[in-house]
């Protein structure tokens, strides 16, 4: 299933048009505008395209969260905000 997601991705025509009107959706949430705080990725690979509209949560005067994929002192992985 994962497979078919990543395949079905990749195969997406203009990706980028496609991500700014989805980011554009989220951003006109009440919910992102009463936030406080704010969850946030950064894409890679084929995933939905976010990048571009950082500057501009970042200058929104939230708290921006942006997780990500690190290894500790024994090498296990771990998630870091």
């Amino acid at each position: 299933m994962r497979r078919a997601a990543y395949d079905a991705r990749n195969a997406q025509e203009d990706k980028d048009r496609l991500s700014e009107l989805a980011v554009a959706a989220c951003l006109q949430l009440p919910e992102y505008h009463a936030a406080q705080t704010a969850l946030w990725y950064i894409d890679c690979r084929s995933e939905l395209r976010t990048k571009f509209a950082l500057p501009a949560a970042l200058a929104s005067g939230k708290r921006i969260v942006v997780p990500y994929c690190t290894v500790d002192e024994a090498g296990a992985n771990k998630l870091g905000l």
